[in-house]
């Protein structure tokens, strides 16, 4: 999965020189991110796109890949992805609304980037960055009795 960052370039220059300075966190910032239980271990949780394996309450790290592409599509301006890092989303709604694995049992975790952590915003409210930690389920649909 990557993400494209929410604005365009005018020259592929402009675009590069944004790829390589990924924005701060100047303090903790909660998103949410999607993930599936492993049905085999406790606490043990899988992202429904790549597959990484998540724990709660844990630290993690990732290194982020970064391309720059013309975009040929629209108005032929320069666009950065984000390839490789960790995604989440800004807005829970936004989270929410994109689970689409219910009968897998996925859910919805408010998560921290903590401060000093590296990201960049996509569009749709999309987020990468190269630390995360896993917080609790967050509730999205009450339980049915």
């Amino acid at each position: 999965m990557c993400l494209t960052v929410d604005k365009k370039f005018a020259s592929e220059k402009e675009a590069k020189r944004f790829s390589k300075r990924p924005m701060r966190a100047e303090s903790d910032m909660t998103v949410y991110k999607r993930l599936i239980p492993d049905g085999d271990k406790d606490k043990m949780y899988w992202s429904p796109y790549v597959g990484a394996g998540y724990v709660q309450n844990k630290k993690y790290k990732s290194k982020m890949a970064v391309t720059v592409h013309l975009d040929w599509d629209l108005d032929l301006k320069w666009m950065v992805q984000v390839n490789e890092g960790i995604h989440s989303y800004t807005s829970r709604m936004i989270a929410i609304i994109n689970t689409r694995c219910w009968k897998y049992g996925e859910k919805v975790f408010a998560c921290t980037i903590p401060k000093g952590a590296k990201y960049f915003i996509g569009e749709n409210c999309e987020i990468v960055s190269n630390r995360l930690i896993i917080g609790e389920a967050i509730t999205i649909m009450p339980d049915s009795e």
